[in-house]
């Protein structure tokens, strides 16, 4: 029987203490290093045996789990990483997924559940919970929508003049239609009506609306 080497990395000493203690139950499991930082991990995988390392996310920062995925693979690029961690959320969730973990489970599943998800990831099976691939499929539709929205704003940002673009931007860096309107030396109702020009080639009614959508989509960072 080939023994599974779990490496675990986790900022909270008890809770490693916890997994070492009921893993070492496992006939078939044994635990060959405790971290108990990102930092820590990083610097001492190298001289560790392990076929798979339980990695939780938020650590030294909010992120810092996901954050050494890379560097661990490339230490260590036969291991396997399952994230551990307290936060369901969508976007770490796909991220971990997206920087290269191999799974994902939360700190309040029972214990067998965690030993079970270490056996599949070792025997490369992708068994993933109903609730973290429904979250995955929220965040990649979220994603798809998103580019959507972009390639929509993009498509209307072609139909603008260069004054309804440079209005459109100021009102966007938080502008008042009258602190445009002195900047440009001309009337308020002047702007007003650029804006009301920029609003029909958009579809949209309201311009807060359309500000909005373009913030969601970061599509002036692509003008800087």
């Amino acid at each position: 029987m080939n023994l599974i080497k779990v490496a675990l990395c986790d900022d909270f000493k008890e809770l490693v203490k916890s997994y070492q203690e009921h893993l070492g139950l496992e006939p078939d499991i044994l635990v060959t290093a405790m971290f108990y930082s990102g930092k820590e991990c990083v610097e001492q995988l190298a001289s560790v045996e392990a076929d798979i390392l339980l990695l939780d996310i938020q650590m030294e920062t909010k992120t810092a789990g996901i954050d050494i995925i890379q560097d661990v693979k490339a230490i260590n690029p036969d291991i396997k990483i399952i994230m551990l961690t307290s936060y369901n959320d969508e976007e770490y969730i796909f991220n971990a997924f997206t920087n290269g973990a191999n799974n994902y489970v939360l700190k309040d599943e029972p214990f067998d559940v965690i030993v079970k998800t270490i056996r599949s990831v070792y025997s490369d099976e992708l068994v993933i919970s109903n609730q973290i691939a429904t979250r995955l499929l929220n965040k990649a539709n979220e994603i798809q929508v998103q580019q959507q929205s972009l390639l929509f704003l993009f498509n209307k940002l072609h139909h603008l003049t260069k004054t309804e673009f440079e209005v459109l931007e100021a009102l966007y860096t938080g502008l008042s239609y009258s602190e445009i309107a002195k900047i440009r030396v001309v009337e308020d109702n002047t702007i007003r009506k650029i804006a009301s020009n920029i609003l029909h080639k958009f579809g949209e009614k309201n311009m807060q609306d359309l500000l909005a959508a373009i913030k969601d989509t970061g599509l002036f960072q692509y003008f800087k």
